[in-house]
């Protein structure tokens, strides 16, 4: 009878597929079951099929808490479950299944920036350092005894989709590391410092939503690097601007100092690109903004529609 440690992955996109790769490789590891949520497009594929690639079972659960799902990860008797960008919270039910442990992939330096969109509060609190955390799952979201912590500068100017990208590159390669250790059975890991904990939730969002036009600029700016995920989506905030009678949410923009004395909101300048506006210290250049329809148009064609024009004052 093999004495392969079984595994169980849960999640989406690259870190998801490396995870698997790592464990596939393996001496002393086998994976029973590959788990994605259909409704999060991006690197689905690649993890079903390296998946199918090497015979692992791949399912598309959108709940994986409910009791077919449930059934179908008690059938494979995992001992470790490996949560790896995995937007779903793992239940009460879900836990007790592994015989050892479930772990998870988290993109923040534990017991900072636990939860939702670690890397943009980080780039919005100016933070020169960031990292990437393989903890215990408990019932308390990103609270479970921390297995490995990998710390790394914040580059200056570091955008939100390069903050992540880094992590995801730092957690691959702190997983390849810990991988000896999961199967040899080895999850003793080191007590969070509650203390020191940091938490934001998915309704948490900066400066209640709004565009922060009463902010300095330095606060503009590294909300403008907090929201730039293209080309993944903006599942964070979208700051809103408001006129008179319509709401703007701001998809992406840019800021830059300058000596700018008109008030904070004033329309500067349109052109057939870009809009630019008047903040404190400097001035915006809004790119994107979300349109009536929901998609996401260019900020000067939208304001050209609405009869917005240089002069018009904006207000969040």
């Amino acid at each position: 009878m093999s004495n392969d440690i079984r595994f169980v992955v849960i999640g989406e996109g690259h870190l998801a597929t490396a995870c698997l790769v790592a464990l596939i490789r393996s001496r002393g590891a086998k994976v029973v079951l590959a788990v994605s949520d259909p409704r999060r497009g991006y690197g689905l594929s690649n993890l079903s099929n390296v998946a199918a690639a090497s015979n692992v079972p791949f399912v598309a659960s959108q709940n994986i808490n409910d009791p077919s799902a449930i059934a179908m990860l008690t059938a494979a008797q995992p001992d470790i479950i490996v949560s790896a960008n995995n937007f779903q919270i793992l239940g009460r039910a879900l836990l007790a299944i592994p015989s050892m442990a479930a772990i998870n992939g988290h993109n923040g330096p534990l017991p900072r920036y636990a939860g939702m969109h670690a890397c943009s509060w980080a780039l919005l609190n100016g933070e020169v350092e960031h990292g990437f955390t393989w903890h215990v799952v408990e019932r308390a979201i990103d609270a479970g005894q921390i297995l490995a912590q990998r710390k790394f500068p914040v580059r200056n100017g570091m955008r939100a989709v390069e903050l992540i990208l880094k992590s995801v590159r730092e957690g691959i390669a702190l997983f390849s590391e810990l991988v000896p250790r999961l199967v040899a059975g080895d999850l003793c890991g080191t007590p969070q410092a509650i203390e020191q904990r940091i938490y934001h939730g998915a309704r948490d969002k900066p400066y209640e939503g709004r565009f922060p036009l009463d902010r300095p600029f330095e606060d503009i700016e590294r909300l403008s690097r907090a929201i730039a995920f293209h080309p993944l989506p903006n599942d964070f905030v979208q700051p809103l601007l408001r006129s008179a009678d319509q709401v703007f949410p701001v998809l992406a923009f840019s800021a830059v100092r300058c000596d700018e004395t008109a008030a904070p909101g004033t329309i500067l300048s349109i052109d057939d690109k870009k809009v630019t506006m008047a903040i404190s210290g400097g001035s915006a250049t809004l790119w994107q903004i979300r349109g009536p329809n929901g998609h996401s148009e260019p900020a000067a064609a939208l304001f050209n529609r609405s009869e917005i024009k240089a002069g018009t004052r904006l207000h969040s």
